[in-house]
């Protein structure tokens, strides 16, 4: 497996866990939006990847958004190499994943 497919994995990896928290958890729904308007804040502008995700989160139902997060299509492995999802996880289990995808070859 090349550098890439291996981030590709972890990122599906991370993003399965994100999903299983905003099942649990709807409250946390509010996190992709808020780190967005504060990286636009920071930054003064969003990335196209970014701005998609926002255009994504203000018009998709969740049911289509938990889709995106879930898919192995080309687009959904792009968007989410952008993701606004950080935070939702713990850092033990991102910190998990992480290892394990190190070790992957």
């Amino acid at each position: 497996m090349n550098f890439q497919e291996r981030s590709d994995r972890r990122s599906l990896s991370l993003h399965r866990h994100t999903v299983r928290q905003l099942r649990r958890d709807p409250s946390l729904w509010s996190v992709p939006l808020r780190n967005l308007e504060r990286w636009e804040k920071t930054n003064g502008t969003l990335s196209v990847q970014q701005q998609i995700w926002k255009h994504i989160l203000n018009t998709e139902s969740r049911k289509s958004i938990l889709n995106i997060l879930l898919s192995k299509s080309p687009q959904s492995t792009h968007l989410r190499s952008s993701t606004p999802f950080v935070g939702i996880i713990d850092m033990e289990t991102r910190d998990r994943i992480f290892e394990k995808y190190r070790q992957t070859k």
